[in-house]
Formats: C-alpha cells, structure tokens, sequence
C-alpha cells in the first residue's frame, strides 16, 4: 500500500523481485507518497531478474480511489528499469491514484507490482492498519493477524452489510483467483467513513495463498437501495505468513542476595546487580538469533565469567546471567558474558525488560570486543548498556591494552529499553528505543581497532 514497494513473488515458473518507485524528478532520486493535482510524477519499475525482458508486455494501469479507470494501459518505457512519466489530472477528485505495473515475457514469465499516491486536499482513501484503533497503517499480514480496514468518502448512505451480496469484500492475487466474503468480522459506519476487520485466517481457509506474495484488497459496498457506496476501490497487502508476536515475559523474582535485594532472572556486571533481557537478534555475520525460550543454552553460545562469582543459563524463556564482580570500566574487567564469534558487518538488538538500582553503573546490554581476558589483556571493545542512574551508555576501549575506556550516555533512560549495536567495518554505532521500532543514536560513532572476528553477545 506504500510507493517503493518491493513485491518479491508475484512469479510464474521463475520467481522475480519487481519494485515500483514513484519520484518527485526525472532522475529518480526522491521518492514520494503525495502529491497535487497537475503535478508531474516519474514513476521507474526495476526488476531484480535479469531474464525478465518483458518482450510481450510492460503496461502500467492508473485509477482512482473508486476504481475508474483514470488512463488505461500506458505503456512503459525502457527495457528494466521501466519509466513513465505520468501528470496527474487537474480535476482529480479522489484521495487517492493506484498504479499497477504489469511485466509479461512472450515465454509467459511475468511479474507485477502495486503502489498507490496520496493526493493532496482530497478526502477518499482505503488503508488499512494493525490494530483496532485506526492509528498504525500496515501493508504486511500474516496468519493469526487481523486486517483493520478503513474507507473515507464516498456516498454518505448505510451499506447492506447482510449476506444478500450487496456488501462485499474480495481478495485476489495476481492471477486474478479470488474469493468474496458477504459477512464480515466486525464493521462501523460514521458519516462517510467505514470500518470493517478481516480476518487472515479466514482469507487463507478460502483462497490458496501463498507466502511472499502481494495481494489485492477490494471492499464493495452497496446500500439496502441499490446505491454504490464504493465500487472496485482496492488496496495491495503483502502475505507474509509470520507468527503472531506475544507480549514479553513479566519478570519473576527467584531469591534475595547476600543484601536481601531481589534477585529476577537477569544479566549483571556490578556488585548484586540484576536484570532481564529478552528477545536478542543478531542480522548479519554468524547466525547468533535466540528468543532463549527452550530452557537450555544453545549450544551455539560460549561464556566467559570473570567476576567473584557468575552463571549463564536459561529459563522462563529468557536468558539469565549473573554475576557479583565490580564493574566493566578502564582497568576493571568483571562481568559475565555469554557471546558468540561473528565475522563482518551486523547490526544486534536486544531489549533490556528490567535493572534492580544496586548501582547508578550497574550495566546490562551488548558487547562487542576483540578477544578473551584470558587471551588479551584488556581487549578492544564496545558495548551499549542500560543502567540505573546514568541512562544509555555507549563505551569503547579503543585499542587492545589500553587502561582508558570512553563513554558517552543519553540520560534520563530507564529499563525496560531497547539497545542496538551496528559495526560496519570498525566504526561501531549505538543506539537506544523504548518501544523497538524507533531508535535514538547515541553521540558519534567510534573506531574500534578490531583485528578480525569478534567476540559478540550480551553482558
């Protein structure tokens, strides 16, 4: 439902990567999702197979919100990429312009993508969300989900949302087989704007879809009159058959330390500190994904524990370390670490769900660093860490043996939060989120002198 969309799957007999731009300028360099009436848009269709040479066919069709056609069958130009430049009508009356482009060989290979234009000071659109307020517009679905359908504009007249057939919604993909509901999950109407969930368990128990694949969204609306509310207006989703996410764990406390402060199942690397952390992910480098949620450390994973005294293990579905040493910090090299050896340029996410306050420094995050304390004397390294008094902390070690580390924080952030690691190169970057979706980076990035793989994980 979004320009510069990259719709991985719309194939026959060989699967291709088509993805549609839409541009502000000629050279294709700023992308756009809006736009006026009479503006001039540059719309570029690329295909990531090479073999795809569309000798048959390389249209695109332009319509509006209500499903009119606004200029049939334009033919592209070029020969992948594909270009058209397109001016939008001055007298356009919808919120909204779908383009469709469709890729054909005279073998019968061929491929299509969708994006729609939002046209600005107009007032009819169909979106659709993830949730049941209406807030967070979504163009990705997977099984157990629910899509969250919305359309403004239009007739201001009741729809028959019976099961006479006047009120439909249909689904189809790129082959046109499709598959029409009559009765709904749940549906609304206020004025001009309508509302009405579907669910994709449904759509997947009548229709064979297929992982990795677009899919178009046609909502028809009809009053108990006769009346068109909305006709052949449609929207493209991208069927991606995830697993429904589930709220993390809520800490449990286990035992007391040796202060009688609550012990939660934890990472620490101050005196009696203890923390969660949960939901670790690693792209890039080595395979280092681990959600800890079978009760048993991986094998994949190594520890080094150099505190007074230390454990890594797993539980309740997220991974525990402890540990009683002093602190991580210039000469001072006591913690636990449970890591992996990953070789090139990544990005590490983990989320830190609590901190017990035994010390403003009490640190738990990720650390990346060049080698053992039992190999190198204070190792090169970097690590972002949640604490309980100093907020977000980025620090680095340089080089091997140095006796200074520096640092920079973002104060004011508490646990439970999300840290990020990115190493390209030796430049590594921190940064920090409170609900994993939106980052803040943490001062400037820094040259760490890493002489190969590193040593990456959670402390």
């Amino acid at each position: 439902g979004n320009t510069a969309l990259t719709a991985t799957g719309y194939f026959e007999n060989t699967p291709y990567s088509l993805s549609f731009g839409i541009y502000s300028d000629a050279g294709f360099t700023t992308p756009i999702t809006s736009a006026n009436p009479g503006d001039t848009v540059y719309i570029k269709v690329v295909s990531g197979w090479g073999n795809l040479t569309g000798d048959k066919k390389t249209e695109i069709k332009v319509s509006d919100y209500l499903g009119a056609t606004v200029k049939s069958t334009l033919t592209l130009s070029g020969n992948n990429p594909w270009t058209y430049t397109y001016t939008i009508p001055n007298n356009f009356g919808n919120s909204q312009l779908y383009f469709e482009a469709n890729i054909q060989d005279n073998d019968g290979d061929q491929a299509k993508a969708a994006a729609h234009l939002d046209i600005t000071g107009q007032s009819y659109y169909i979106k659709l969300y993830c949730d049941n307020t209406y807030t967070t517009e979504c163009n990705t679905f997977g099984d157990g989900e629910t899509i969250y359908v919305e359309m403004v504009g239009g007739v201001n007249s009741t729809p028959d949302w019976g099961s006479n057939g006047k009120s439909k919604l249909e689904v189809n993909n790129f082959f046109n087989q499709k598959y029409q509901w009559t009765n709904f999950g749940t549906h609304s109407q206020n004025g001009t704007t309508y509302r009405f969930t579907m669910s994709v368990d449904t759509m997947t128990a009548n229709l064979s879809m297929t992982t990795g694949n677009w899919y178009f969204l046609k909502p028809k609306l009809q009053s108990s009159g006769g009346t068109k509310i909305y006709d052949k207006g449609e929207i493209a989703f991208f069927y991606d058959n995830i697993t429904p996410c589930t709220p993390d764990p809520a800490p449990t406390i286990t035992s007391v330390n040796v202060n009688g402060n609550p012990i939660d199942i934890c990472t620490a690397v101050n005196a009696g500190a203890t923390n969660t952390i949960t939901n670790y992910e690693v792209t890039g480098g080595a395979n280092a994904d681990d959600n800890f949620n079978d009760n048993s450390l991986d094998p994949k994973w190594s520890t080094e524990l150099t505190g007074t005294t230390g454990a890594v293990t797993e539980t309740g579905g997220q991974l525990v370390i402890t540990n009683t040493g002093s602190d991580l910090w210039n000469t001072n090299n006591q913690y636990s670490f449970a890591y992996q050896t990953v070789s090139g340029d990544f990005s590490a996410t983990v989320k830190v769900a609590s901190l017990v306050n035994t010390n403003a420094w009490a640190k738990a995050g990720i650390l990346i660093k060049n080698d053992l304390d039992s190999n190198t004397t204070y190792p090169a390294l970097a690590t972002i860490e949640i604490t309980p008094g100093n907020g977000a902390s980025f620090q680095w070690r340089t080089n091997d043996g140095d006796t200074t580390m520096g640092y920079t924080s973002a104060g004011g952030e508490t646990a439970p939060e999300w840290l990020r690691l990115v190493k390209t190169g030796n430049s590594i970057t921190a940064y920090y989120s409170n609900d994993g979706t939106n980052f803040t980076q943490v001062g400037a990035a820094q040259t760490i002198n890493f002489s190969g793989n590193v040593l990456l994980g959670l402390m």
